[in-house]
């Protein structure tokens, strides 16, 4: 990423395989850039961007693919190069190439690996000179709704354009995603940082815990009972954490207070076959936290507060 005023001159680089993008010149001046070339990660969209992060190192206005529709296969891939809020950048010769969908190349045919490679926001004077681009339906998004679209500029192999002035190009970056959702293995990381859009909430991982037993107990069924349950061992506990809501001023550091559900819920068990309308779902209590011995005669692990390990 370019975010400085420059002057900045790029010779023969080639970034490729990031999730969010290759190149970004982000409230960049003056650079010149020439023989730029990239490639989106072929392993896209298996998962989606910005998977498989999830933000928890985000990036003032960073690609958050809210725009792209949850059935669309083409929309949430890597930028080839974005160009938010900049101006006097000229660029001379740049390859952007998008092979594969999840290692798969049948999307070469049609050029529709990926719905766009570049686009530019907000920006002024900005010079695009011999751009070649594979396996992408638009080759430049300008104002956020103009395309220049690569099967309307195929040249042999490569869709291709001598020359693209983008002058006072308006267009509204990506609205920024207010819920965080933090990865598994933030508990593995000691002391660990995020950063959101303010307001925002950030929403941690359930914490994992060793198998539980729950225990032993009776009720009826479909009016039928009392009905001795004996529910089967938890192979992969989840504690809940609720949500942490942060509204301070901007770049205000905050330790949240992380709050455990109070509750761990017991998966629901199928009743036996002698049902009419086949069997239901019974659903045990749920285990209180800590969990208690004395409530808990069978339980395997974890079974008063003196062990319940430390998680939070």
């Amino acid at each position: 990423m370019v975010e400085s005023h420059g002057p900045v001159w790029l010779w023969a680089t080639a970034p490729e395989h990031s999730t969010l993008y290759q190149y970004r010149f982000y409230h960049a001046e003056n650079v010149f850039g020439a023989t730029l070339q990239t490639e989106t990660p072929y392993y896209q969209p298996q998962p989606k961007a910005p998977e498989p992060f999830t933000g928890a190192y985000a990036l003032p206005d960073d690609p958050t693919f809210t725009y792209c529709s949850a059935k669309s296969a083409t929309c949430a891939y890597a930028w080839g190069m974005e160009v938010i809020g900049s101006s006097n950048l000229m660029f001379y010769g740049a390859g952007f190439y998008s092979w594969f969908q999840w290692y798969n190349q049948a999307c070469l045919r049609l050029e529709a690996c990926q719905e766009r490679l570049v686009r530019v926001i907000n920006s002024n004077n900005i010079f695009i000179i011999n751009l070649y681009t594979k396996g992408t339906i638009s080759m430049i998004q300008a104002n956020s709704n103009s395309d220049v679209l690569a099967l309307q500029n195929m040249d042999g192999f490569l869709g291709t354009i001598v020359g693209w002035t983008g002058l006072n190009v308006g267009g509204v970056v990506d609205q920024p995603d207010n819920v965080v959702h933090l990865p598994p293995w933030i508990w593995d990381v000691p002391n660990p940082t995020v950063s959101c859009h303010i307001p925002c909430m950030i929403q941690p991982p359930p914490t994992p815990l060793p198998p539980i037993k729950p225990p032993i107990y009776t009720t009826t069924i479909a009016g039928v009972g009392p009905v001795t349950v004996d529910p089967p061992v938890i192979s992969t506990p989840r504690i809940t954490v609720q949500p942490v809501s942060v509204n301070v001023p901007m770049s205000q550091v905050v330790t949240p207070v992380i709050e455990p559900s109070p509750v761990i819920d017991v998966p629901p068990i199928v009743a036996g076959d002698n049902f009419p309308g086949g069997p239901p779902n019974i659903k045990p209590p749920v285990i209180p936290i800590p969990i208690p011995p004395a409530w808990v005669p069978n339980c395997l692990i974890f079974c008063g507060p003196g062990t319940f390990p430390p998680i939070l």
